[in-house]
């Protein structure tokens, strides 16, 4: 897959703006820097942002959250790992993509059904893409979700926190 084919996979212009700016800040790069990342180039996406980093002991844990993200997941996550949010299969799953897109490195997206547990909450798009923090040496994703929200989900449901069921879309980076 090329950048116009994955690019062309993105729907939601909100996405597509932090592609775009992501792209430019990275030019001839696998990557940007975390201080390349100005909010402000892609302001229309930053309540669906989250920003997921390699800590101190390697671990990754979510930095930044956006509100609309706060909001649709309905919990606190910021500075949560992957197995404090979900179950070991899914989590194993959440981490696994991380670090393909932080070490191959890789751009990934995703657009198909949102469930919370196994009850169909809406449809969503996700995208990830890779930063280099070069002042601490530490890896990251900055990424978005968005989701049109057709039902509620159970208050009494075992899963407070969505995920989206869909095959992945990588592009390799140079």
């Amino acid at each position: 897959m090329d950048v116009a084919d994955f690019r062309a996979l993105i729907l939601d212009h909100r996405l597509l703006a932090l592609f775009d700016f992501w792209q430019q800040m990275r030019g001839h790069r696998a990557m940007p820097d975390w201080s390349d990342l100005k909010p402000e180039f892609f302001a229309a996406a930053l309540p669906h942002i989250w920003v997921w980093q390699t800590d101190s002991a390697g671990e990754v844990r979510l930095r930044i959250i956006g509100e609309s993200v706060m909001q649709m997941m309905e919990l606190n996550l910021k500075g949560k790992t992957p197995y404090d949010l979900y179950g070991p299969d899914q989590a194993a799953l959440l981490a696994e993509r991380l670090k393909r897109v932080m070490y191959d490195p890789a751009a990934n997206f995703a657009i198909g059904e949102v469930q919370s547990g196994n009850q169909l909450v809406g449809l969503g798009q996700r995208i990830g893409l890779p930063y280099l923090d070069r002042r601490t040496g530490r890896l990251g994703v900055i990424g978005g979700s968005v989701m049109d929200k057709r039902l509620k989900s159970d208050p009494h449901g075992s899963m407070a926190i969505y995920s989206l069921a869909s095959a992945e879309n990588y592009l390799p980076l140079p």
